[in-house]
């Protein structure tokens, strides 16, 4: 539903576990998603527990070389720490074929999804 209600081509949700994204993960949308090992946005998330970006990556010096992006046609990228209590339980990546512009209000309300998210991990481990 997250990569649905922003028109996003693919949607990744991969688990995080001692500060490193875990095998277990998750995909909805474009079958070609881009892989999150090694993306300088996903370690920057994971680092600092803080949504990371880029709304045009071809204008972005430090992702428009990089094969992963140019391999699987992605040219906006956000990704949201899924963190609970300060504990990183995940990261979600959405990805857009096109340059793609997020508001504000909109951020806000992925950051809730993201919260929820995370809730929802928690209470799954303890079930």
């Amino acid at each position: 539903a997250l990569g649905e209600n922003f028109s996003a081509e693919a949607c990744v949700l991969q688990l995080v576990e001692n500060g490193s994204l875990a095998e277990a993960k998750a995909s909805h949308g474009h079958s070609s998603a881009m892989e999150l090992a090694g993306d300088p946005l996903v370690d920057k998330a994971i680092e600092t527990l803080k949504i990371q970006g880029s709304a045009n990556v071809s204008a972005d010096a430090d992702l428009s070389g990089l094969e992963s992006y140019q391999n699987a046609g992605v040219q906006a990228h956000l990704v949201l720490p899924i963190a609970f209590r300060d504990r990183l339980r995940a990261v979600a990546s959405l990805q857009w074929t096109q340059p793609n512009s997020v508001q504000e209000k909109e951020v806000e309300w992925i950051h809730r999804c993201a919260q929820q998210i995370a809730l929802a991990l928690t209470c799954a481990d303890l079930a």
